[in-house]
């Protein structure tokens, strides 16, 4: 007998054999119906939303160093006011993360940062951690993306810091970025500082300039490289450019942590229309000629929220992070939990990729 993972029936097939359609996320048996061989669905519960599979086929069990994983926290939020970008979450990712089969692998996707508001204008707020324990030891934690100053004083230096560091808005409101965790060089970044267990989980903010009535933010650090600074022409920075990754398997790949834009107020007008960083950043707000609101970090991305324009512009809120495991298909499905939790075969039916969107439970047989 085999198990068969495909999005599409199996040409071939004998008595006996059970096929998993993740596209259904149904199970079906091979058996004979009035002398010809025909798949049956299985009367078994769901993979997804706290059920699994179950299945006494002799399966190979998944071996340790096999599985990838990629991490991505929430990004922080956007400062206020002429405010800064908020940094992305930080990511890691690995493609040799052990793990032991039936322990219990918690899952924890960190949720975006506030933007900066009135009652509490100092910074955006930063995104929470995501993290992934085995049983009670922590094993992954991503650093949440730090918060965009706002051109207001004060504010914390805990909440500018992050995974990748939210901007500053420069002269007036303070002319030191956050910075990115345990980021020590400068420029741009190489794809080895991400794997696990190295250290590196993104980039700092940018620095803005400017007092008064004109005044532009830096963008909020990236996961791949840092915020933009102004450059002196009055045009708030770029958000940080975030980090490529095929793990999903769709496609040619996505960008997860993208810095947030920075906004810009005065004779600047419509300078605040800088793009948040690829990976989900935000948008920077603009001054009041143009009259545009910033923009939050895309949900499950980990990109920072664009700081906020116009006269008391509001900054936007950080998006949420994500993680992503995945396994070859020719080892047993993983067990899993939660609520948006979701299981696809990629790669020509060659990998399971598991999907968390919020928080669950894998374990591996």
């Amino acid at each position: 007998m085999a198990f068969i993972t495909s999005n599409t029936q199996p040409p071939d097939s004998t008595l006996g054999d059970e096929w998993y359609n993740p596209v259904e996320d149904k199970i079906y048996k091979r058996v004979p119906i009035n002398g010809a061989a025909q798949w049956v669905e299985y009367n078994i519960p769901s993979l997804t939303a706290e059920r699994v599979i179950t299945t006494d086929l002799a399966v190979p069990r998944l071996p340790l160093s096999s599985v990838k994983f990629l991490a991505v926290a929430g990004g922080g939020g956007g400062g206020l006011d002429a405010g800064a970008g908020g940094g992305a979450g930080g990511v890691l990712r690995s493609n040799n993360l052990l793990v032991t089969p039936d322990v219990v692998y918690t899952v924890v996707v960190g949720g975006g940062g506030a933007g900066a508001p009135p009652t509490n204008p100092g910074c955006g707020g930063k995104g929470s951690n995501t993290t992934i324990t085995a049983g009670e030891n922590l094993l992954i934690s991503a650093d949440g993306g730090g918060g965009g100053r706002s051109s207001i004083t004060p504010f914390s230096p805990s909440e500018n810091d992050g995974g990748s560091g939210g901007g500053s808005p420069g002269p007036g409101g303070g002319s030191s970025a956050g910075a990115g965790h345990k980021y020590l060089g400068s420029g741009f970044g190489t794809t080895i500082y991400y794997d696990y267990p190295l250290g590196l989980q993104g980039f700092p903010g940018g620095v803005g300039t400017g007092t008064g009535s004109t005044r532009a933010a830096g963008g909020g650090g990236g996961a791949a490289r840092r915020g933009q600074d102004v450059d002196g022409t009055e045009e708030a920075g770029g958000g940080g450019m975030g980090l490529h990754s095929t793990i999903s398997g769709i496609g040619t790949g996505q960008y997860y942590g993208g810095g947030g834009a920075g906004g810009a107020a005065g004779p600047a007008l419509q300078s605040g229309n800088r793009l948040g960083g690829l990976g989900g950043g935000g948008h920077g707000g603009a001054s009041t000629v143009g009259s545009r609101d910033a923009t939050t970090g895309n949900v499950n991305t980990g990109g920072g929220g664009g700081g906020g324009g116009r006269p008391q512009g509001l900054g936007a809120a950080g998006g949420s992070g994500i993680v992503i495991i995945s396994h070859p298909t020719e080892y047993a499905n993983a067990r899993i939990t939660g609520s948006d939790v979701q299981i696809t075969s990629v790669k020509s039916n060659t990998e399971l990729v598991y999907t968390f969107n919020s928080p669950g439970t894998i374990y591996f047989r």
